[in-house]
């Protein structure tokens, strides 16, 4: 393949079209109060000021979001990032696992690329925006990166082992003891949330029953609604256990869901925040093909990330604990 070029994913797409909408709207409704003729002459100054207020708040915003994702294009002896073309021979530093932040309005950390050039610049590529960018690692790292900054293992594998497969290194594992790292699922904020949003939904479901009578079709939502609560809230409830080898996801609602993870398919671990309060910590995992899996881990308190980390460390697994 000469030339590789990125794809934007849904959230790239969502993050641009939502909020544009949002704010013509608003830039509309300030608009139809301008040409209202009831309007004061102070009114329509100050209704113009909101229109012409908004609409420069939406282009910066546009500009933002397109400076921080540009479009990506590599070939073997170049890489474009936007209009902004290099020579590879340019680059001073290239890290393809890293966590920076990402700026519009609050600086949030994300999964990231940075490449530095000589002259100092830096540019960033967010994992989040891109479809392909797994590929895109792929490709510098055989085609760029010199051999000693090449994993021996980095292409080629699997890295999730089914934990229904026959495979004699599943089976191992069932001899090995892994240390298990969870929290206490019920006293968490998700744990307390979901139990008192399905109190407060059963409560009121019992009272329309009381005034109403059961043989309503319409009380069978508010049941569908305490399900979705609870299945919403259950996969942020992911717990996690170490062995010498792999590394296994559980849940611990739906305590059947077992999935595991050769370790030495394993580049590197992120520990990241919550993007915002409704959310808890999560893990990201790095493989060796750059692609990621993240699971949400609300029972987990600080102290046990730290305690997961160390374990990890101590299995030669980098960790970045955002914590």
């Amino acid at each position: 393949m000469d030339i590789l070029q990125s794809n934007y994913n849904l959230r790239y797409y969502f993050s641009i079209w939502v909020p544009s909408l949002f704010l013509v709207f608003v830039s509309v409704l300030f608009l139809t109060s301008v040409l209202d003729p009831n309007m004061s002459g102070e009114e329509v100054i100050l209704y113009s000021a909101a229109t012409l207020g908004t609409l420069a708040f939406l282009l910066w915003y546009l500009y933002r979001y397109t400076k921080n994702c540009p479009k990506i294009e590599v070939t073997q002896q170049t890489i474009s990032f936007g209009r902004d073309t290099y020579l590879w021979k340019e680059i001073k530093h290239i890290e393809l696992v890293t966590v920076t932040s990402f700026r519009v309005f609050n600086p949030v950390p994300m999964p990231a690329s940075v490449f530095i050039l000589k002259t100092g610049k830096k540019h960033v590529l967010f994992e989040a925006f891109y479809s392909n960018l797994p590929e895109i690692k792929q490709f510098i790292q055989q085609h760029v990166l010199t051999p000693e900054h090449t994993r021996k293992d980095a292409l080629g594998t699997n890295p999730l082992v089914d934990s229904g497969t026959p495979d004699l290194n599943v089976l191992d594992q069932e001899w090995e003891t892994p240390e298990t790292f969870a929290g206490n699922a019920f006293l968490s904020k998700q744990g307390l949330t979901t139990l008192g949003l399905s109190i407060f939904v059963l409560l009121g479901s019992l009272y329309i029953i009381w005034r109403r009578g059961f043989y309503r079709v319409g009380d069978v939502y508010h049941w569908i609604l305490i399900l979705i609560l609870l299945i919403g809230f259950s996969f942020q409830m992911h717990y996690f256990q170490v062995s010498d080898r792999y590394l296994t996801i559980r849940m611990h609602n739906f305590f059947w869901v077992k999935k595991r993870f050769r370790l030495s398919d394993i580049q590197e671990i992120v520990i990241e925040p919550a993007e915002n309060t409704n959310f808890a910590n999560r893990m990201r995992i790095v493989f060796m093909d750059y692609s990621s899996k993240k699971y949400v881990a609300g029972s987990l308190n600080k102290t046990t990330w730290e305690a997961l980390q160390r374990r990890l460390e101590r299995a030669g697994i980098s960790v970045h604990n955002m914590l």
